[in-house]
């Protein structure tokens, strides 16, 4: 699977972890399957990790469609981060954050999940897959 959500119960934090190449078709199903995976889920963070990405080919359109929509996480307290390690997917990923920034004013972008780390203040996290109904 091209991307797979993870679970760290102890501090509640969610990641999705893409691989490979990421098209229009595959971020637009993640976005309905990452509502319905949130669901049960009660969440101090949630990360979206670019970091295995080789492509990323999303169409400006798509970018403007995400940023508009209603954010995932409802609760605009609850941190999210975008690790975008390239440059290419953390311009992406910027425009994203700027274009729905009214909506999920606590939405980072960053290069490294060090970063992640040193923003919750947690030094490692222990993620394991979760298991979807």
């Amino acid at each position: 699977m091209p991307y797979q959500f993870e679970f760290d119960s102890t501090n509640r934090i969610l990641r999705c972890r893409f691989e490979g190449c990421v098209g229009d078709d595959l971020i637009m199903a993640y976005d309905k399957e990452v509502r319905t995976c949130v669901a049960g889920l009660d969440l101090c963070a949630g990360i979206v990790d670019f970091t295995d990405v080789s492509s990323l080919d999303i169409a400006s359109q798509t970018v403007h469609v995400l940023a508009r929509s209603e954010p995932v996480l409802p609760n605009p307290a609850i941190p999210r981060f975008i690790v975008a390690p390239s440059p290419h997917v953390f311009g992406m990923s910027r425009m994203f954050q700027i274009l729905g920034g009214d909506k999920r004013p606590t939405l980072y972008v960053v290069s490294s999940l060090d970063e992640v780390y040193a923003a919750i203040g947690v030094k490692q996290l222990h993620f394991e897959p979760l298991q979807l109904r």
